[in-house]
């Protein structure tokens, strides 16, 4: 599980300092709220890459641990991560209407 971290955080590291710089249907973080003007587009990968490196880099160190004591834990692991990625969703999202009501 710590190579599986270890990748997404290759990935979450890629997205943060590569973000798209156009809205497409290949990279980024797509969404049909994130996807409606370059504005949200833009603050949606900006935030949602942030979101996803802080907890790819703690999934790792937690994966690192558990691998340290001989923990076997895939199925809370693979539970963190799903996890993970419902609050990066909502949290992004959240933060997209937020933008769009401020305006």
């Amino acid at each position: 599980m710590t190579i599986l971290f270890l990748f997404l955080s290759v990935v979450a590291f890629v997205f943060k300092f590569f973000p798209p710089k156009k809205i497409n249907y290949l990279y980024g973080y797509r969404t049909s709220s994130s996807m409606k003007n370059i504005e949200n587009w833009n603050l949606a990968n900006k935030y949602s890459s942030n979101l996803m490196l802080t907890s790819m880099l703690f999934l790792l160190f937690v994966s690192y641990i558990f691998d340290l004591l001989d923990f076997e834990a895939k199925n809370w692991l693979i539970g963190l991560l799903i996890l993970s990625f419902a609050i990066m969703f909502f949290l992004t999202e959240k933060k997209i209407k937020q933008n769009e009501v401020s305006k």
